[in-house]
């Protein structure tokens, strides 16, 4: 964490645990916190001027979104991973969601559509930050939920911390978070014309378009190599 820029300011008495929660969420995500940093609770406290308590409130509601991790006798750090990591779940998401989405349609039917149909109404409405990832996690979760696969549940839920921090990375950008409510519209659509094979394929574009996007940002923050003098 870098104190010398203002990314995280001091913070005000009223929920506090929510505040230290959004202003630490906003370092990450601008990448004032770097991927693989340690974040210190009473370090952190002192720059926001609250006790290490909210801190650590806020340290547990990061790692439920997958932006950190706790690691025993070493504390929080923020999640970091390679592309080819990032790949190897956007392939099992594509082949286990895909499955999920038709066995869901199977179960609910009528009922599935209706769901999703509220779900992209309320992130069309609201269309910030906070709203869209939720919206997006729960959307994910309720055709996994629907494919009453005990075994297929299990599997996505292992995903879950890398599919939550792409997620809120995603969700930041306003020109993504567009493209994921059209993205949700279009699986919808296909849902409500009795399509599921391209819904499919809408749900295989939505992951993919996620995928793409993380690599254009690691890439942005990636550290970029000098090149040696001439002669060498």
């Amino acid at each position: 964490m870098r104190e010398k820029k203002k990314a995280i300011g001091t913070v005000s008495r009223q929920t506090l645990s929510q505040k230290c929660y959004e202003q630490i969420k906003e370092s990450i995500l601008s990448r004032d916190i770097m991927p693989g940093e340690r974040l210190q609770e009473v370090r952190i406290a002192n720059m926001l001027d609250v006790s290490p308590a909210p801190v650590r409130e806020a340290f547990r509601m990061l790692a439920m979104e997958g932006l950190i991790r706790i690691d025993p006798w070493k504390g929080a750090v923020v999640q970091c991973y390679s592309s080819e990591e990032i790949l190897d779940v956007v392939q099992c998401r594509v082949a286990l969601e895909t499955l999920a989405l038709k066995l869901a349609y199977q179960n609910m039917g009528e009922q599935l559509v209706q769901k999703i149909e509220e779900d992209v109404a309320i992130a069309q409405e609201s269309g910030d930050v906070s709203t869209t990832v939720y919206v997006n996690a729960n959307l994910h979760q309720l055709w996994v939920q629907g494919s009453n696969n005990s075994k297929l549940i299990a599997f996505v839920d292992q995903l879950n911390d890398v599919v939550l921090r792409e997620m809120n990375f995603s969700a930041d950008d306003a020109v993504r978070r567009q493209e994921i409510m059209s993205e949700h519209i279009m699986i919808l659509r296909a849902l409500k014309a009795g399509n599921i094979d391209q819904a499919v394929a809408a749900l295989s574009l939505h992951i993919y378009n996620g995928y793409y996007y993380a690599l254009k940002l690691e890439e942005k923050f990636s550290p970029k190599e000098e090149s040696a003098p001439a002669g060498e």
